[in-house]
C-alpha cells in the first residue's frame, strides 16, 4: 500500500470511528459480556496500531464502565475467565496510559 492509499484508510476510519462509539453508547442495553469484551478488544487493537486516538479509547471505556455499573451482576454468569482477565488487562492498560479511569464502584 503507498501512502495515498494509507492517508484515504485512515480518514475513512476517522470518520467511521467516531459514528462506530456512538452506535455501541446507544446499544449498550443489547450486550451481552461477550460482546463487550470483543468491543473493547477489537478497539484496542486499533489503539495498538495507533489508528485510535486516547480520547475515543477513553470514550470506549466510559461505555464498558457504564454497561459494568449496570449490567455486571447480571452477566457474572455469562464470563468466561479468559474474557474477564482479558477484560482486566484493557481496563489495567488504559489505567495505566491514562486513557481512562475506571470507578472503584464498578467492581
Amino acid at each position: 500500500m503507498d501512502s495515498q492509499e494509507l492517508k484515504e484508510e485512515k480518514k475513512i476510519l476517522d470518520e467511521f470511528v467516531p459514528q462506530f462509539i456512538e452506535h455501541s453508547k446507544n446499544e449498550m442495553y443489547r450486550y451481552n459480556m461477550d460482546d463487550l469484551v470483543v468491543m473493547l478488544d477489537s478497539f484496542h487493537e486499533l489503539w495498538d496500531r495507533n489508528l485510535l486516538k486516547n480520547k475515543q479509547l477513553g470514550q470506549v471505556h466510559e461505555i464498558c464502565n457504564q454497561y459494568l455499573a449496570n449490567y455486571l451482576h447480571k452477566s457474572q454468569q455469562h464470563i468466561t475467565g479468559n474474557q474477564l482477565a482479558l477484560l482486566v488487562t484493557h481496563m489495567h492498560t488504559a489505567h495505566k496510559n491514562k486513557v481512562y479511569e475506571y470507578d472503584q464502584r464498578t467492581w
